[in-house]
């Protein structure tokens, strides 16, 4: 009596899996889409804060503009002037945000980032 298992088992195993693992991959995508969406909210919403708090406790006027063309926000101490001289800046067209604000909805940001 032998024990173990035969080949055509281990390939009609492995199949079985490979299948299994084909339909949960989308599954899986969709996750770290969301997972990737709601970290990107959470960090732009932390500088936009960090940036209000700039402003509250230099007493001074600021501007946060959006540059649509780019997707990048840009802070100026005061009125906004060339990019250059932007007190700082956020980049949301790279990693890890890859946000398009054309297509951002800013009343409900959660469904449009």
């Amino acid at each position: 009596m032998h024990r173990g298992f035969s080949l055509i088992e281990l390939v009609i195993t492995m199949s079985i899996l490979g299948i299994i693992a084909t339909m949960a991959m989308p599954r899986y995508s969709d996750a770290s889409d969301g997972y990737k969406l709601q970290s990107s909210e959470k960090q732009i919403l932390a500088t936009l804060d960090a940036w209000r708090q700039r402003a509250r406790t230099s007493a001074k006027y600021h501007t946060i503009y959006f540059d649509i063309a780019n997707d990048t926000i840009y802070l100026f101490d005061g009125e906004p002037r060339s990019v250059n001289l932007a007190t700082d800046r956020l980049n949301l067209g790279s990693a890890p945000f890859v946000v398009d604000l054309r297509k951002t909805d800013l009343e409900n940001p959660v469904n449009q980032l």
